[in-house]
């Protein structure tokens, strides 16, 4: 399988140079996976190849591919490591319902660059940041959008992850992230734990407001959107019982003790 062309169609060779990140040094390949807590992945991963446990890059600093110690795909014989067994490949995925909320919260509501990218969607002034945008507003300005012209926040991590044709190893879950890490860090031979750090990147607690910003019909939309991603990476499509469970959870939850 020519493995350069595979990946060229789920998204542009620059959008593949910006989210696939190699270590020739440690033998992994880890696709980035937008508002899955890439950031605090990635910063954990530059501590590990930098041999630095006090590096603490900024966001920007983190997501600068032109100086992130890591290799693009471009720099190494790519086809060879997938094929390498001693190579780990991994990512991370999330609830399509929280992921995409989170991206509204963040990129949106927080008039970060992708604003600009839905303002035109929408008919609006690309510098305008003023303009209430609502998450169904944003919802159903995105779900008009092809997969691979998306943004890597809001596409479909079925693309996004090149699910159908990369050879994973390992696909962690946000939902589990703590949980999971320990599992990556196994898999690395332990490499990590020396590097760890409270590492808490753009925070947008989505899960916790899922019940003021879903609607029936909004839910839906989701569904469709991401109907791929909830059954090749097993999410439960009631988003009901999803509000309920993170009422619940922060219900339980004690003061002073992060959720």
């Amino acid at each position: 399988m020519n493995i350069h062309a595979a990946l060229d169609a789920y998204m542009p060779r620059a959008h593949q140079a910006y989210y696939i990140c190699v270590s020739a040094r440690h033998g992994y390949v880890y696709v980035t996976t937008p508002k899955c807590a890439c950031t605090a992945l990635l910063a954990l991963l530059q501590r590990l190849e930098l041999d630095d446990p006090a590096y603490r890059p900024s966001v920007e600093q983190a997501h600068d591919r032109l100086k992130s110690p890591l290799f693009t795909p471009e720099a190494v014989d790519f086809p060879a490591m997938l094929e390498d067994g001693r190579v780990l490949k991994f990512t991370f995925v999330r609830n399509p319902f929280t992921r995409i909320l989170s991206a509204y919260l963040s990129k949106i509501v927080g008039r970060k660059e992708q604003r600009a990218i839905v303002n035109l969607l929408l008919g609006l002034p690309s510098a305008d940041m003023d303009t209430h945008i609502s998450f169904g507003q944003f919802v159903e300005a995105v779900a008009g959008q092809e997969a691979f012209a998306m943004d890597g926040h809001w596409r479909p991590l079925s693309c996004q992850t090149y699910a159908y044709d990369f050879p994973y190893d390992f696909i962690g879950r946000f939902e589990h992230f703590a949980r999971d890490l320990e599992t990556l860090n196994g898999l690395l031979g332990g490499k990590l734990a020396p590097y760890y750090a409270p590492d808490t990147y753009h925070p947008t607690n989505a899960a916790g407001l899922l019940h003021r910003h879903y609607t029936p019909e909004i839910a839906d939309r989701v569904l469709a959107l991401y109907r791929h991603d909830f059954v090749n990476f097993g999410y439960d499509t009631d988003w009901r019982a999803l509000c309920w469970e993170e009422a619940r959870r922060s219900a339980l939850r004690f003061p002073g003790v992060p959720g």
